[in-house]
């Protein structure tokens, strides 16, 4: 019997040679974003390890997310600053919470839930889940409706209509309640470390409080905050003006 080795990664010649050429840009010193998206079973997974595997002599800190984080902070940010917090040079935060207070009255049945999972089960599927909450997770109060894009409630209504995915998305706001407990260290080390910190505020989430910004800048005292007409996703209706934020912010910590 010969022994055969595991071929490496097959295909994705374009997407190899962008890879390839950011790694050697980083290598170069330079600071580089990878975003990879697409529908489910394309190969993104793939690609990240095909990177992770390209990265040698860096540090790789993996984490595992999920599909449809929806109004979930990114926890997985808060994971690296204290997994390598001597790594972290900047934070930028857009509707993100770090402080119990931030949770605003649409997760008292979240909370219930928490507190008792099987009683409130059905009340959290509802609260979460429905077609009209998903609309509602982007439009929030804005007033602007026209400029929201039907699509973006309806394509995630659909995702979160698959086979599984109640199931999936109540473990996961169930284990939530972790991330709240992990809220104080999140502050302890916002304080001892004082990072670069730009907050972007979308006025109009439903689900975190507007109080949320001036909470970070008691953590971080020179926190640059801005409160845009926006909702949770203010991507959603205001990319030009947040990308024009984090420009300026990114230049000025050169």
């Amino acid at each position: 019997m010969v022994a055969t080795r595991r071929p490496g990664f097959v295909g994705r010649s374009i997407e190899r040679d962008l890879l390839d050429g950011l790694l050697a840009r980083v290598r170069a010193g330079a600071s580089e974003a990878l975003i990879i998206r697409g529908e489910a079973g394309i190969g993104k997974t793939a690609l990240l390890r095909y990177a992770a595997r390209q990265a040698a002599g860096f540090q790789v800190a993996q984490l595992t997310g999920v599909q449809a984080e929806m109004e979930l902070p990114f926890a997985g940010v808060h994971q690296l600053c204290t997994a390598i917090p001597d790594r972290i040079e900047a934070l930028i935060v857009q509707n993100a919470v770090a402080h119990n207070e931030g949770l605003g009255a649409i997760w008292k049945t979240r909370r219930a839930f928490w507190a008792d999972r099987a009683a409130n089960e059905g009340a959290l599927r509802a609260n979460l889940l429905s077609l009209a909450t998903t609309r509602t997770r982007h439009v929030g109060s804005d007033p602007n409706v026209e400029g929201y894009a039907p699509d973006l409630w309806t394509d995630e209504f659909a995702f979160l209509s698959q086979p599984g995915q109640v199931d999936i998305q109540s473990d996961l706001f169930y284990d939530y309640r972790t991330n709240v407990d992990s809220y104080p260290k999140w502050q302890t080390w916002m304080r001892e470390r004082q990072p670069r910190l730009l907050v972007i505020w979308g006025k109009y989430d439903p689900s975190f409080d507007i109080s949320e910004p001036e909470a970070y800048r008691r953590d971080v005292p020179n926190a640059e905050v801005h409160i845009i007409d926006a909702g949770h996703f203010a991507l959603d209706t205001r990319a030009d003006e947040i990308a024009a934020l984090v420009g300026q912010f990114m230049k000025r910590q050169k």
